[in-house]
């Protein structure tokens, strides 16, 4: 657990120059009531020190994991700030380096946090660009109690949000797999099953990808998944990305099964959100090291 860290505020160093000036015509002049008057100023500030230590003192963050959002949207991350056993806590803030806006910490109902409860809060991260959004450092910081000094505390977050590419407005749709017999294409293919026949295995599919996959995937309604073909599309990456975003949101929404074919990943049929979870991820890391992951 690090230590809280003091430095001056904007208005501290400002505080600091009023009372030497005041100190100065005082000297210069013999005034003993502007002497009292800089020493108790000086005193007042030297006093709020402990107090706003003693603020941040005890703090941890603990951070959960955000849920994945499309790019261009705003991800949430979930922190707590466990009870720091029994003391109050004032005017506490929390920001990130991300260009996030501060969050004034408070109960969800907007009411005050009784002394040593734990603290529930969501900081808000803009995610302009698809793949691993890192959270990078939280910064804790109070200016408790006359602003003249802020405390904080900078904690290291290991969580990432997962960016999908933005999906385009439209997107043409994927074409099914045609009935008869089996074929090695993606949407006629499922995972291979321990205890299955081996004639069910896709050869083909397996010399080149090395995946065990099986012929005779079919839909709910008996037809065969739609292929979400990368080559079927046109376009730069991300134009591709962006129309294959689409095409896998109104797949689900279709309530069919579909299949995702990229230049370096192919995932076969399945519905649900198991399998839009999937396709969107291989999506975000497209040209990633972790695309195939």
């Amino acid at each position: 657990m690090s230590r809280p860290r003091l430095r001056p505020t904007a208005a501290g160093w400002v505080f600091a120059a009023l009372l030497t000036v005041l100190f100065l015509a005082a000297a210069n002049y013999g005034n003993n009531q502007v002497f009292l008057l800089v020493f108790l100023l000086a005193a007042t500030a030297a006093l709020s020190v402990w107090p706003s230590w003693r603020n941040l003192r005890g703090l941890t963050i603990h951070s959960g994991e955000p849920a994945p959002v499309f790019a261009g949207e705003t991800a949430w991350l979930p922190l707590t700030l466990p009870g720091g056993g029994g003391t109050p806590r004032h005017g506490l803030r929390i920001a990130t380096d991300g260009g996030a806006r501060d969050v004034a910490l408070a109960a969800p109902d907007g009411t005050p946090q009784a002394a040593g409860a734990a603290l529930h809060l969501r900081v808000p991260l803009p995610c302009p660009q698809r793949g691993w959004r890192p959270v990078g450092t939280l910064r804790l910081y109070s200016r408790y109690p006359f602003g003249l000094l802020e405390a904080r505390l900078d904690h290291h977050c290991p969580a990432r949000v997962l960016v999908w590419p933005a999906p385009a407005a439209s997107a043409p749709p994927p074409p099914a797999a045609a009935h008869g017999e089996a074929s090695d294409t993606l949407g006629d293919l499922r995972q291979w099953q321990e205890g299955e026949s081996l004639r069910r295995i896709a050869w083909k599919i397996w010399a080149r990808s090395d995946q065990l996959l099986a012929h005779g995937f079919e839909g709910a309604q008996g037809s065969h998944a739609a292929v979400l073909d990368w080559d079927a599309l046109a376009g730069d990456a991300e134009d591709r990305l962006a129309r294959l975003a689409r095409q896998v949101l109104d797949a689900e929404a279709g309530g069919g099964d579909y299949a995702l074919v990229l230049p370096a990943l192919r995932l076969p049929g399945g519905r649900g959100e198991r399998q839009r979870h999937a396709c969107l991820r291989a999506l975000a890391l497209h040209g990633s090291a972790e695309a195939a992951a």
